[in-house]
């Protein structure tokens, strides 16, 4: 999937899934941070310390809320 090179350009490594909510999640994670990717639904919310800091959105946004969550040095 396109959104995973996204979220490994960011720092996040895939750190399994989970059936949480009842819908199935794959995770990545990075320090406190996780992303979680709802395939099925195409969504993605992203906790940090089990806190929500993005709630649901379409994995649409996802570029651009890591941008703003994450800015990137300028190379």
């Amino acid at each position: 999937m396109i959104y995973e090179e996204t979220i490994k350009q960011f720092g996040f490594y895939q750190s399994g899934s989970c059936d949480c909510g009842g819908v199935r999640n794959d995770k990545y994670r990075k320090g406190p941070f996780v992303i979680y990717i709802r395939k099925t639904k195409n969504q993605f919310k992203i906790k940090r310390n089990n806190e929500v800091i993005i709630p649901l959105k379409s994995i649409n946004e996802l570029e651009k809320s890591l941008q703003e969550t994450f800015p990137q040095p300028a190379t």
